[in-house]
């Protein structure tokens, strides 16, 4: 297979978030339903030492029922780094919760020499979803900080949609966030600049491959995952 001109790819492994945020971008696909193992281990994972990194999200990728098994899968083939985009609800209420999950993906970066980062969601749109509104979300960062503070194979960041006037340093401020630690964009009528044309694969749990984010957002894929070489034949035509 020859190198793919996209650097990474998306994966969303499952469909189901409890979140259920009205303004996100994957609103109109989110549902039931998940990637199988099989399909990740024997379809898709062979061919991924071909791209720069692999970002994983859904839905939200931690309610995938084999989340660790996923995780492994992958980070046993990822050439430089392992994403999870998440909104990190399942693991950031209870700080002795947060250190047992980060423990455990610390041990599978290390087990598979592959670095894993977490970008987790924290902006106005999700804290309005949470009970208690910002101050919950402001004290859900803080777990995250010293759950991942001081850890090796595992990263930290959080990623920040921007309202009107909002500016980074706002919203750092609202969140005590450090302003190092977040990855921001403009949110336009229920979207964003982050969603373009860039080409990078993105593949949904019935396997179906969109060449952009925003092909997904359309319903428009340009292949289907039927076999071990598909995913191979469609990144060529790219």
């Amino acid at each position: 297979m020859k190198k793919s001109a996209s650097e990474n790819f998306l994966m969303l492994i499952n469909l189901e978030c409890s979140q259920g945020c009205p303004d996100c971008i994957y609103a109109k696909i989110l549902g039931k339903g998940h990637m199988s193992i099989t399909r990740i281990k024997d379809q898709i994972a062979p061919h991924i030492t071909h791209f720069h990194h692999i970002d994983v999200s859904g839905g939200e990728p931690t309610e995938h029922p084999d989340f660790w098994k996923v995780i492994e899968i992958l980070a046993a083939r990822t050439p430089k780094y392992l994403r999870v985009i998440t909104n990190g609800l399942s693991f950031s209420d209870d700080l002795s919760k947060a250190n047992k999950f980060v423990s455990r993906l610390e041990k599978a970066a290390s087990a598979t020499g592959t670095p894993i980062s977490f970008a987790v969601a924290a902006d106005d749109m999700h804290a309005s979803n949470l009970k208690g509104k910002a101050k919950e979300m402001k004290e859900r960062v803080k777990v995250l900080l010293e759950a991942f503070k001081n850890k090796q194979n595992v990263g930290l960041y959080f990623c920040c949609g921007l309202r009107g006037a909002q500016t980074k340093q706002t919203l750092s401020a609202k969140y005590n966030i450090p302003k190092d630690k977040i990855v921001s964009f403009k949110w336009k009528k229920g979207k964003h600049k982050q969603y373009g044309t860039v080409k990078r694969l993105v593949i949904t749990p019935n396997g179906h491959v969109y060449p952009t984010e925003a092909a997904l957002v359309k319903g428009e894929p340009m292949g289907r995952i039927k076999s071990r070489s598909s995913l191979k034949h469609i990144a060529r035509r790219l």
